[in-house]
């Protein structure tokens, strides 16, 4: 267990940045959610493992881009799908 400098237990996060994709990290606990702009913690960041190569950094963002555009494809065929039900509903409907 890693102990920050402020005496919480550290968590362990991942980085997402363009730099550090899928990099894992030690951070101070007491990090309140970053998307609600509120920030409270002593500031501790330790990274748990090296730095990646440039040639693994690269596979991992094209692995990231191909997981965004298979996401994006199956929701748009989810409300493909959706539109197609509602229609075959008021088909069933109308006869």
């Amino acid at each position: 267990m890693v102990i920050c400098p402020c005496g919480a237990d550290a968590m362990i996060r991942t980085s997402w940045t363009t730099s550090n994709p899928g990099r894992r990290f030690y951070c101070c606990s007491r990090t309140v959610s970053v998307q609600l702009g509120k920030v409270r913690s002593c500031g501790f960041i330790c990274w748990m493992e090296q730095p990646l190569d440039s040639r693994s950094i690269d596979i991992v963002r094209g692995l990231l881009r191909s997981k965004k555009n298979i996401e994006e494809a199956y929701a748009l065929g989810v409300e493909e799908s959706h539109k197609l039900k509602i229609i075959l509903a008021f088909s069933w409907i109308s006869f």
